[in-house]
Formats: C-alpha cells, sequence, structure tokens
C-alpha cells in the first residue's frame, strides 16, 4: 500500500449522502497534482493529511489514487504550522498571533496545544477565547479519526463511515460496537450483510439474537422490494432466511479455512 503526504487542493466532485470525493493532492512525495477518489467523511483545505491506497485506472479518467484510509497529521515545520494557525479555520488568529505561538511553544505547538491547551496562557497577547478556539479547532476532527480508526482496525472498509456517522453523529461508536445490527433497520443501503461483517469482526457470535431478528428483518425487506408487495408469507420468508443463513455460514468457515 502506498502512502502520501500533503494537502487537498481541488474538489472535483462530492456527494453529500455518499461522502464520495474526487479531488487533487498537492503531496510532498510528488511535484505534479494527484488525482484521489475515495470516501472521506470531513476535510479542508488547511488540515494536512497521511492518505494511504493504491493506484487504479479509470476507464474515462485514467490513472486516479484509490483512497484506502488517511489520517490528519500535525505538522512540525514552524512555517507550515503559523500558515496553519492563521488559516480561515481559527477566525481571529492572524499570522502575528500565530507566530507568537510558535515562538512561545516550538515545532510541537500543535500537540502541545492538544495535550493540554494550557500551553497557550504562555503566549504573549493570549486571551481565554481564543485558547478555547484554537483548542476546539485542533480537536474537532478527534472523533471522526477514532470511528475511522475502529473501521480500519478491524479491516472494514470507509464505504459506509459517511452514511453510518450522518444518522448516528456522536452516538456512532456505540452503536458500531454494542448494536451494529441496528444498521439494517436505521439506514437505507445497509443490508444485513454489510452489519454481520462488522459485527463478527468485533467480537459479535453466530447465535447472537440479534443477529437472528436482524436476517428476518433484511429477508423481509429483500423479498418485499423484489416482488413489489408490502407484506410476505411466513413460509417464503422462512425459505429466504435459511438461505441468507446458509450462505453466511459458508463464506465464515471458508475464512475460518483461509485462515
Amino acid at each position: 500500500m502506498l502512502k502520501y503526504t500533503g494537502y487537498i487542493r481541488k474538489i472535483r466532485y462530492y456527494s453529500e449522502s455518499s461522502h464520495y470525493i474526487v479531488a487533487l493532492l498537492e503531496v510532498e512525495e510528488d511535484q505534479e497534482l494527484l488525482t484521489m477518489n475515495g470516501y472521506m467523511s470531513n476535510f479542508n483545505d488547511y488540515d494536512k493529511y497521511v492518505f494511504y491506497g493504491d493506484f487504479e485506472i479509470h476507464p474515462k479518467y485514467g490513472q486516479q489514487f484509490k483512497l484506502d484510509h488517511y489520517e490528519i497529521v500535525l505538522s512540525t515545520d514552524e512555517e507550515e504550522i503559523i500558515k496553519y494557525l492563521s488559516s480561515p479555520l481559527f477566525k481571529g488568529i492572524g499570522p502575528t498571533q500565530a507566530k507568537y505561538i510558535v515562538d512561545a511553544l516550538g515545532e510541537n505547538a500543535l500537540s502541545l496545544i492538544k495535550e493540554d491547551k494550557h500551553h497557550l496562557d504562555l503566549v504573549k497577547g493570549m486571551t481565554v477565547a481564543k485558547r478555547e478556539l484554537i483548542y476546539e479547532v485542533l480537536t474537532s476532527n478527534d472523533y471522526d479519526q477514532e470511528v475511522t480508526q475502529f473501521f480500519m482496525g478491524h479491516g472494514i472498509s470507509l464505504r459506509h463511515i459517511g452514511i453510518i456517522q450522518e444518522t448516528y453523529k456522536e452516538k456512532t461508536l456505540e452503536i458500531l460496537q454494542n448494536h451494529p445490527y441496528q444498521l439494517v433497520e436505521d439506514i437505507d443501503g445497509i443490508g444485513f450483510k454489510t452489519a454481520d461483517e462488522l459485527a463478527l469482526k468485533t467480537g459479535g457470535t453466530l447465535n447472537n439474537p440479534d443477529r437472528l431478528k436482524a436476517g428476518v428483518i433484511y429477508s423481509i425487506k429483500q423479498s418485499c422490494f423484489s416482488s413489489g408487495s408490502t407484506y410476505v408469507l411466513y413460509d417464503r420468508n422462512k425459505k429466504l432466511f435459511i438461505k441468507l443463513f446458509i450462505i453466511l455460514m459458508m463464506r465464515f468457515l471458508m475464512n475460518i479455512s483461509i485462515l
């Protein structure tokens, strides 16, 4: 897997519903702008990122960097820090105040502020309001990063992160960790197989009652959508339910044998 460090310089396409993005990146490893596509729930022109992924050939647009996952990095370059802190993200913090911060806290200024916002009390001209603003902006993406790390730590694609976060907001991690089958009922476009994969990768069991309930709901939905009906007969749904779990069990056993 390849890794690039840099900034988002231009958005060519972005979907608010799916959080799918096509963007041009300015990266340290290449002099030319890099075309990237993938899923990002939150982003801006001022944060510095590490992008992970591989190249693919798009049938219409040619070679692109397909994003697998990403993380925000805190710059340790003093000029970059000054430029960042005086950006529109930090309203009321201009280049002069940003330089005072770097002069007082050095190249680790951003990490020191995140560790303890009261480090800013050492800075010339700092007020309580400015201190709180800087700290709030620097930590605003922490929860999104935690959710992303949770997905990646369990080998789950970022494809569904955007829509899940839109639905559950600050309860996202709680739902993912404790009630993953709830996704089947709450979110259109996320079916039982996706929720089941998430649940099993995070310690769920095959005989979990929530798993059986979600499987029944999913098979009912599938039957109704395919036939255009508003109901499904018990015997038909029973067959669909059993077929679904046989397929999932076979996949599960195949994955076990591979491991």
